[in-house]
């Protein structure tokens, strides 16, 4: 009886240390596609209390069943839609965040003072740790997801629209 258990033990604890896998793990080293042009690029203005974020990913791919879903970055998890034409695609990426706080501004006691004001947005935290001009790619071959990790975009000029 104590051999069993003592198997069972074994068998249970290298299945669980070969199942851990790490976010490096995950992320690819190598990718059906080269990035050429990598940058992003802060802006504000156009309507009061309105700023965002604009990234631009453009590159070659080698093979044609590649899409790409979701991209990670500066602390966020966005869908993506991507241009291919013959053998190049070009992902532009618009996030834009709108100041609400203003209408969030009345903090009292009573409770009808504070009628109105909206429940703050819970942000949703992703699975990597990425430094401000880092991004985790989310592509799929052939029906089969795979992480590719950008580093080094080129922060440009803040954009201040009138």
């Amino acid at each position: 009886m104590y051999k069993i258990s003592l198997l069972f033990v074994l068998v249970l604890t290298t299945f669980s240390l070969t199942q851990c896998k790490s976010q490096d793990s995950v992320v690819q080293k190598k990718a059906p596609f080269t990035i050429t042009e990598k940058t992003y690029q802060y802006w504000t203005g156009g309507k009061e209390g309105s700023s965002g974020t604009n990234l631009v990913l453009k590159g070659n791919y080698d093979l044609s069943p590649l899409h790409f879903d979701a991209i990670f970055f500066q602390n966020r998890e966005e869908k993506i839609v991507a241009e291919f034409n013959s053998e190049q695609f070009v992902i532009f990426l618009r996030i834009a965040t709108i100041d609400s706080d203003k209408k969030n501004l009345i903090m009292s006691k009573d409770p009808k003072d504070e009628y109105g004001n909206s429940v703050p947005v819970k942000t949703k935290n992703i699975p990597f740790d990425l430094k401000e001009d880092e991004a985790v790619l989310l592509y799929n071959v052939k029906g089969k997801e795979y992480y590719y990790k950008i580093n080094g975009i080129k922060r440009l000029e803040t954009i201040n629209y009138p």
